[in-house]
């Protein structure tokens, strides 16, 4: 006897649902459930004795303890204080976790991680995992590994160039431009005030200053509204808002992610046989 298979399991990006709790309607996978009795931990699950917080599929107290990477569950030996550092605790008053390795924080509030070490934030940063000093002391900023002054110059793909526009210096592939007057799509320069970047390429501003892209497409923003590629009339109201693709009414429905799509395949019949 052969098991039965479960039909296959799509799932879509967004999907809109009723508030069927009002205000307190949240999602889990599709579902709509109530926020203050439910959980969603990868299914909607009941709270019970202050098993208010989710670690994967399993429920917990986050009054005694903390879930660590790979839903490990561990106790707050430390109270409020603990932290996790991989799948360990850690004090966090007194020590730091710099990249899985846990570190004494010997600069007190000042410590900071550089890889997997730890510096002095006052008088050094850490640039491309390597540290570094402030050689021009709180403006000190990184590009790459180099250290250089972030407000009289910019990191412009790597290079560091002099701020030669003052605060409307803006960077466009290894160049800089002024802000005030041009910006840049695709590494390409243009007239801002005439001009827009709509999916890399510079298209004419056809209704001035309302003039928004949706993908490739210019639209009228008074008029319509973008929704991840798709072009919707606006409505008027002021509680409509985008899902995904979709529009939805925020007052009465509810935005969903990751909503199951179940395909139903239809049953075959064997062929009788043939007559003899």
């Amino acid at each position: 006897m052969t098991r039965r298979q479960r039909p296959p399991l799509l799932v879509r990006p967004y999907c809109v649902r009723n508030r069927t709790y009002g205000v307190d309607s949240r999602c889990c996978k599709g579902l709509v459930y109530n926020r203050s009795s439910s959980l969603c931990c990868l299914r909607v699950r009941r709270i019970v004795f202050g098993f208010s917080g989710c670690c994967g599929a399993v429920t917990y107290r986050p009054s005694s303890h903390l879930c660590c990477p790979r839903n490990i569950l561990r106790r707050k030996i430390y109270g409020t204080y603990t932290r996790c550092c991989g799948l360990y605790t850690y004090d966090y008053s007194t020590h730091i976790c710099c990249n899985g390795v846990i570190r004494r924080k010997s600069y007190g509030v000042y410590t900071r991680c550089c890889n997997t070490s730890i510096h002095d934030n006052r008088a050094s940063v850490c640039c491309g995992g390597a540290v570094q000093d402030r050689t021009y002391g709180r403006n000190s900023s990184c590009c790459g590994t180099e250290v250089y002054n972030y407000l009289t110059h910019r990191c412009c793909e790597g290079t560091v160039l002099e701020k030669s526009h003052g605060v409307y210096s803006r960077c466009c592939g290894g160049a800089i431009i002024n802000g005030r007057y041009y910006s840049c799509c695709n590494d390409k320069v243009y007239y801002k005030s005439t001009r827009t970047c709509c999916a890399g390429e510079i298209r004419y501003r056809m209704f001035g200053s309302y003039s928004r892209c949706c993908e490739s497409v210019m639209y009228d923003y008074r008029k319509r509204q973008c929704c991840n590629g798709v072009l919707h009339r606006k409505t008027g109201s002021r509680t409509t808002y985008c899902c995904g693709s979709y529009l939805y009414n925020y007052t009465d429905q509810i935005c969903c992610r990751n909503c199951p799509i179940f395909i139903i395949r239809p049953r075959i019949v064997p062929a009788a046989a043939p007559e003899q």
